[in-house]
């Protein structure tokens, strides 16, 4: 197991202020930890002095998680608007934990607490403990199986998967437990499994239900440690996931995904507590024995003491939504194999706790200052002829009483009873008051600034459309607009004009008064692109957009070799990627080698002499008997050439050149009937000639 360092991180000065004229929170604080580059933060927030701490922090950024760095101070915001909207309270109060334990990698960490566990629902109490990120793929499964043959496990299965990078599958209970052990002993850890239960037997081979160590080394997570897991820390959901009841085939792989197998680890997104794969791609096996829950609270359970079959949970590849829900429990024999079942494994957090350290109690404030035309806002607005003004009461069933003329407000002024409307500018104060009318609050003043409205006319010449941002029909006067000319296909941007220029496509304009501009387009030039393959293949001749960018490959067929480019582009590498700036006409020259074959006395000449010979070129090729010799024939490329000298123009591949010489006839000497003598041989005079 990761070791603990040798001092424990300290909490300092954990202060939190809302940030004026806003809804935000700033929480800061120190961390000191001498041994230790990182420590990782939770935070948690309580309504009520600290009482409950039960006030969401999914809103929550900034120096909280793994990996924050002790030694200077640091800042989380949360948004009370987000997870306590709508509230005034006198009594937040927010707390740190620190631990400077990091899960092993490729492990988040899962925070101790209560969570509602469904089946009956009950609430339960989970210790913390990491979690494997991803189910556990075939790429780690056989780095720990490999290290295990040799460290006297003797009945781990190869396994199966989709891919290395997919979930292994097709192993049962028994050999995840096993490789459970394997991978603590692998990394130095106490194995978590044992055949007594004094602990002093590792658990490595054969089907026995082991002795668990919960303390120590990896193992298979509980029911309850999976299934608070796989809630991502929300809760009362179908899924992983807390903004939507429904699975869809773009947040997990199922029978709707048609993928016909899993998928590699990671390729949906994670839930809230960063974990791939909750639900859908493969079920994954617990440590549970099947039994039916109560719905009494319950503190780290794991399942009933006796039964046969072990559980399972999360769906896969090929179940239906029904069976990748979080609540779904499914059940095999231990010893059962199957391709939609997988696995992951925790760890157990070490003994030494989380140092924890609360703010004092702030005021904290979720309400919106006010909502102006429907809009809520927390600053002063400008609006046009008129404004509708609506006010949150800050104290339940209290009392607002407010000004508009920026004076001190009193009982006495006008008394709040719904929504107003107002047709002028106004500065707004207000005094809240509780039930009992024995707490006042007066909110900071706020302004409504009434001014003209102004228009905004707007063309496009040519082939586009233009987005403004806001999209009004009016605006108010001194209000920014962004515009963005977007050109149609096969146009491009040229410029602005009227009441706004430059060559920019983006630009914000100030309406000061009614404004008109002018989006100009213009048709993008088209070249011609012609290509030339001598001696293989090339595809991408066509006419395109100026600028447009073109990749060309050139391709050698049998028997030939790419030699370069040429003509509007000089490259000897056979992919090219052009930008069309004008008509160009480019080149792919091949090349191929040229065989001579010559046989009896002499020699087949070529010039130029080349190993490889470029398409199209011309070779001069010449018999060159030796002395005695005469040509006799030419085969191959030069069958029916009669003259010892010809050319050659290479349009053929691999091009072979054959030249038959023979012996030349010498003339009989006088006297000599009936033979001849040639090299010294005698011959008769119907023995064939071969000489010219």
């Amino acid at each position: 197991m990761p070791p603990l360092a040798a001092v424990e991180p300290v909490i300092l000065n954990v202060q939190a202020e809302q940030i004026t004229g806003t809804r935000w929170v700033d929480i800061s604080y120190e961390i000191r930890d001498p041994d230790s580059a990182a420590v990782s933060v939770y935070l948690k927030i309580s309504a009520d002095s600290g009482q409950t701490w039960e006030v969401p922090t999914a809103s929550a950024t900034g120096a909280v998680g793994r990996g924050i760095q002790p030694g200077i101070v640091q800042h989380v915001r949360w948004d009370s608007s987000v997870d306590l909207a709508n509230r005034y309270s006198k009594t937040v109060r927010f707390k740190l934990g620190a631990t400077d334990w990091e899960p092993a990698a490729g492990m988040n960490l899962i925070r101790e607490g209560f969570f509602e566990m469904a089946g009956p629902s009950h609430t339960v109490w989970v210790s913390e403990y990491a979690m494997d990120v991803y189910e556990i793929t075939k790429e780690l499964w056989d780095s720990v199986r490999q290290w295990s043959l040799d460290h006297g496990y003797l009945d781990l299965p190869i396994g199966q998967s989709f891919g290395t990078e997919h979930p292994v599958h097709t192993v049962s209970w028994f050999d995840c437990v096993k490789w459970c052990n394997a991978r603590s002993e692998m990394e130095g850890m106490r194995p978590a499994y044992t055949v007594d239960s004094a602990g002093t037997m590792v658990y490595r081979s054969g089907r026995i239900a082991p002795h668990v160590d919960w303390q120590t080394g990896y193992r298979l997570p509980t029911e309850a440690e999976w299934e608070k897991a796989a809630r991502g820390g929300a809760t009362g959901h179908r899924f992983p996931w807390s903004d939507s009841e429904k699975i869809t085939p773009d947040r997990a792989n199922y029978d709707e995904s048609e993928k016909s197998g899993s998928v590699k680890v990671g390729s949906y997104p994670p839930n809230g507590f960063g974990l791939y794969d909750m639900a859908g791609n493969h079920f994954e096996w617990c440590w549970d024995r099947f039994g039916d829950y109560t719905s009494d609270p319950q503190t780290d359970p794991r399942g009933p003491n006796v039964g046969v079959h072990r559980v399972f949970r999360g769906g896969g590849w090929y179940d239906n939504a029904k069976n990748c829900e979080i609540a779904n429990r499914r059940a095999f024999t231990p010893e059962t194999v199957y391709n939609r079942v997988g696995f992951r494994s925790v760890l157990p957090r070490p003994a030494r706790p989380w140092l924890e350290l609360e703010s004092k109690n702030i005021t904290v404030d979720s309400h919106p200052r006010w909502i102006v035309n429907g809009r809520e806002t927390d600053t002063s607005v400008k609006v046009g002829k008129q404004a509708t003004v609506r006010l949150s009461n800050r104290f339940e069933r209290g009392q607002i009483f407010y000004s508009i003329d920026g004076s001190q407000p009193t009982v006495l002024s006008r008394k709040y009873t719904g929504e107003f409307t107002v047709d002028q500018s106004i500065v707004l104060r207000e005094l809240h008051l509780n039930e009992e009318l024995t707490e006042t609050l007066e909110l900071p003043q706020v302004q409504i600034r009434l001014v003209p409205s102004v228009s905004l006319k707007w063309s496009v010449a040519g082939e586009g459309k233009l987005e403004c941002s806001p999209q009004q029909d009016q605006y108010l006067q001194g209000e920014s607009v962004r515009v963005r000319a977007i050109p149609g296909d096969g146009w491009r941007w040229v410029r602005w004009e009227g009441d706004l220029s430059g060559e920019q496509p983006e630009a914000t304009l100030i309406l000061s008064t009614h404004r008109a501009v002018r989006a100009v387009f213009e048709p993008i030039p088209r070249h011609e692109l012609t290509i030339e393959a001598r001696g293989g293949r090339v595809s991408g001749a066509g006419t395109y957009a100026q600028f447009e960018r073109v990749v060309l490959q050139a391709t050698a067929i049998e028997g030939w070799e790419f030699l370069g480019w040429s003509g509007d582009y000089v490259s000897n590498n056979p992919k090219l990627s052009w930008e069309v700036k004008a008509p160009a006409h480019l080149v792919a020259t091949f090349g191929t080698t040229l065989n001579t074959v010559a046989t009896g006395g002499g020699k087949i000449a070529l010039e130029p002499a080349m190993k490889v010979y470029p398409y199209g070129s011309k070779v001069r090729v010449m018999a060159i008997p030796d002395l005695g010799y005469g040509l006799s024939l030419w085969g191959g490329a030069g069958v029916g050439q009669t003259q010892n000298e010809w050319t050659l123009t290479i349009t053929n591949a691999q091009p072979k050149i054959a030249a038959l010489f023979g012996p030349v006839l010498k003339p009989c000497p006088s006297g000599s009937a009936g033979t001849i003598e040639l090299g010294g041989k005698g011959w008769t005079a119907d023995s064939p000639s071969y000489g010219a």
